[in-house]
Parts: C-alpha cells; sequence; structure tokens
C-alpha cells in the first residue's frame, strides 16, 4: 500500500482494532442470521507527509451503494449549520446567481439548498441511489454517480465550469485522492475555490475518539498533509477555520431572556421575551462585526418566542404558546410577521424541510 496523499511506502502500523463489519450497515430482522463480512480495521501513518490513514480498504459499492442510511437532515443543528455554512463560503467569495456550486457527496442536498436558497446553480453527485432519490425529491438536481474525473468533465462541458466544488465529511472517505484532485482540477474555475469539511485528527487525539475510527473513514485529517498534496495540482491552503473550539468575540446585551438564536451569514436571529409575557420580540442582529454586534431591525411577536429557522428571506418562528409565526426578513431594518399557525399546546421547536414545516409541541 502507498500513502493517498504522497505515494510514499513509508507507512508505520499504530493502532489495530481486529476485524469489524462496515459501521453503518444496520441489518433487519430478516438479516440478522446470515453471514456478515468483516475487514480489517488497521490506522498507519506516513512517515513522510504525516498523514494518518487506514491500511485496508472496504469497497465503495458495499459500504455506498447498499441503501447507505445516513441522511444529512436529520437534525435542526444540522439544517441550520448548512444553512450557515452555504451563506459563509457565498459572502466570503462574492458570489452572484450565475456561479455554479458542486456538492461532492452532496447526499440529500441540504447544503446545495443553502445555496440554492442564495440564488446560485447547484448540482450534487452521490452515489447512493436511495439518497439521490430524496434529494431529487427536495428539488436539489443530483447525478448518482461517484465523483471521478469523467463525470467532472461531463459536468463542465455541459455547465460550465464550477465556482465552488465543496464536500462537506467526504474528502476523508475517498481511497483515489490523486483521483479527486484531477477531478477538482477538471471541474473548478481557474479562480474558483475547494471547500471541504472533515474531523481534524487532533480532536481524534485529545479526545481519544476512536469511535470515529471505521471502514468509511480511510484518512485522518491534519493540515500539512494538505498543503503538500493540494500544491500537486496548483492548489494553495487559503483558510482553515476550527468550528469546534470557538471563543467568545462578542455579546449583545438583551433586557429580558434570550431565548435561542440562528445565524445565517452576517446576520444572527435573537428571540427575547420576558416572564411576564410583555416584551417579546424578534430581532435581526448585524454580526459582520463579531466583536460588536448590532440590532438592524425587531418584530413583536404575541407570545414566548423560543426559537427559529431560517429558510432564504423567510423566518420561521416557534411561539410557546401560540404556535409559530412566519417572518419575513428580506429587509433586515423592518422584519414583518406575515402569517401563523396556531398549535393546540405550546411550540418548542419548529424545522422546515422543503416544502413542510415540522412543529414540536
Amino acid at each position: 500500500m502507498n500513502c493517498r496523499m504522497c505515494n510514499s511506502t513509508r507507512l508505520f502500523d499504530f493502532l489495530d482494532l481486529g476485524f469489524t463489519p462496515p459501521a453503518d450497515q444496520f441489518r433487519r430482522r430478516d438479516q440478522l442470521l446470515q453471514p456478515s463480512a468483516h475487514y480489517p480495521l488497521i490506522v498507519c501513518l506516513c512517515e513522510d507527509c504525516g498523514l494518518v490513514q487506514l491500511r485496508y480498504v472496504v469497497s465503495p459499492e458495499i459500504l455506498y451503494r447498499q441503501d447507505y442510511p445516513y441522511e444529512a437532515s436529520t437534525t435542526r443543528t444540522g439544517q441550520q449549520h448548512f444553512q450557515a455554512f452555504a451563506a459563509s463560503v457565498v459572502e466570503k467569495y462574492h458570489l452572484g446567481e450565475s456561479d455554479l456550486v458542486v456538492d461532492i457527496g452532496s447526499n440529500v442536498g441540504v447544503l446545495l439548498e443553502g445555496f440554492k436558497a442564495c440564488g446560485l446553480r447547484v448540482l450534487g453527485v452521490d452515489p447512493a441511489t436511495n439518497i439521490v432519490r430524496i434529494a431529487e425529491k427536495r428539488g436539489i438536481e443530483t447525478i448518482d454517480e461517484f465523483f471521478t474525473e469523467d463525470v467532472a468533465a461531463t459536468i463542465a462541458a455541459d455547465r460550465g465550469q464550477a465556482s465552488v466544488v465543496s464536500g462537506s465529511n467526504v474528502f476523508a472517505h475517498i481511497d483515489d485522492l490523486y483521483s479527486f484532485g484531477q477531478a477538482v482540477d477538471i471541474l473548478l474555475k481557474p479562480t474558483g475555490v475547494l471547500v471541504i469539511e472533515v474531523p481534524h485528527l487532533l480532536h481524534l487525539v485529545d479526545s481519544l475518539e476512536y469511535d470515529t475510527i471505521y471502514h468509511e473513514h480511510l484518512s485522518y485529517i491534519s493540515v500539512e498533509p494538505l498543503v503538500g498534496f493540494f500544491s500537486r495540482f496548483g492548489m494553495q491552503v487559503i483558510n482553515v477555520a476550527n468550528t469546534s473550539s470557538p471563543a467568545r468575540t462578542g455579546t449583545y446585551p438583551v433586557a429580558q431572556y434570550a431565548r435561542g438564536v440562528s445565524a445565517v451569514g452576517t446576520f444572527a436571529y435573537l428571540c427575547e421575551s420576558d416572564l411576564n409575557g410583555r416584551d417579546n420580540l424578534f430581532h435581526v442582529l448585524d454580526v459582520s462585526n463579531a466583536a460588536s454586534p448590532a440590532l438592524k431591525g425587531s418584530a413583536g411577536m404575541p407570545n414566548y418566542p423560543t426559537g427559529s429557522v431560517i429558510v432564504g428571506n423567510t423566518a420561521y418562528v416557534s411561539a410557546a404558546p401560540g404556535g409559530v409565526r412566519i417572518v419575513n426578513i428580506a429587509d433586515p431594518m423592518a422584519p414583518a410577521v406575515i402569517g401563523s399557525f396556531p398549535t393546540p399546546k405550546y411550540a418548542r421547536s419548529v424545522i422546515v424541510d422543503g416544502a413542510l414545516a415540522y412543529v414540536a409541541t
């Protein structure tokens, strides 16, 4: 075996977890007595570039083509993360409606929904057929294939090169990283950006996160190996962010109780209420200067607002009691309630998935 990033043969085995079945292959009752395949789970270090990686590779056809179970839209936190992820990329790189974003391992399309809400052209690529069907139903066009040089060339020929190629928790799953780099080089504009989201090796070591070692996770990423690897394709690492170790940079004081905060791009959305139910407000804050958040506008709420979900220019605010209030936030200085849906009990939280909203009471 050669190193996935630098092709070195100087690999040092330092952790052997024996033989295990694929972690995400959950069995139905009628499958429990069937034999299961177990594969070696050995972790090694490249002594030349420093990449930590698995020595044995399970076929991706086995891992991703057999009713792959993970859906990125499962949690509200995940949805909010991907919305903020998309908005931050659009703002940072000054993207517009003519720009194309291609998401590799796009799953059900939650990240692409965020880019689409910002007015960009979007396309997903994912090999899990059952997951692709869900994405298509959500209105996210998705190619049901592994991301290869041929797929990249077809996309570039049909739609033009991409301004952004993204991959959230997918880069570390790829065995042939050289072909991946070649494919990105074909698809990406010369001025484009590749944005990847990966767990950091340091967290695995510091927190003993050995449960994150399984056959899908072929590489355990640190920055130094990435710099050398991407230089082979004429690319530079231009920004590294650690979202798991936040540091307080600023505060915004409220007179009452802060019930819930959502953030998209340079705006934060804060619900404020008091115990007597008199001053219930939904605030829009400008957080472009994180050290000094500034109030842009507020909308009064008839009941305690408990949290919000932001989709495009609309906020869905849960209230206890009262149900869900729908707020137009197209003008941050003048948010306005444009509709409501009453619930018989307190609305604790709301999740929006396409054309449907799910309210917990």
